[in-house]
């Protein structure tokens, strides 16, 4: 498995990288600047697979749910744990996510 394809990451990928969020956060964002160091198409590569990945996607169902229902990010993300346990990312993994996101722009 390549670095680019690892940035395609499932949320139970994700979860199995380190036992918290911040630590999970600390080796994606090490994997990104390794494809940085290789070029910078590795590493706009590796972004578009992040943007496409089933973790990123699952965020941008919340957030866009969120906006639907004029609900505070938090109160979604609760609901959905409520609705549907450990297959809904946790209110630490959707801050991690945010934080990723603010760092991974071209």
């Amino acid at each position: 498995v390549t670095g680019v394809q690892t940035c395609a990451l499932p949320i139970s990928r994700f979860r199995r990288m380190a036992k918290t969020p911040d630590e999970a956060e600390k080796k994606v964002m090490q994997m990104f600047q390794a494809l940085k160091q290789e070029s910078y198409d590795r590493w706009a590569e590796g972004i578009k697979r992040w943007r496409q990945s089933p973790l990123q996607q699952e965020y941008l169902r919340i957030v866009a749910q969120a906006f639907t229902e004029q609900r505070p990010i938090g109160e979604v993300v609760q609901a959905m744990q409520k609705a549907s346990g450990a297959g809904s990312l946790t209110p630490e993994e959707v801050g991690v996510i945010i934080h990723m996101n603010q760092a991974l722009v071209f």
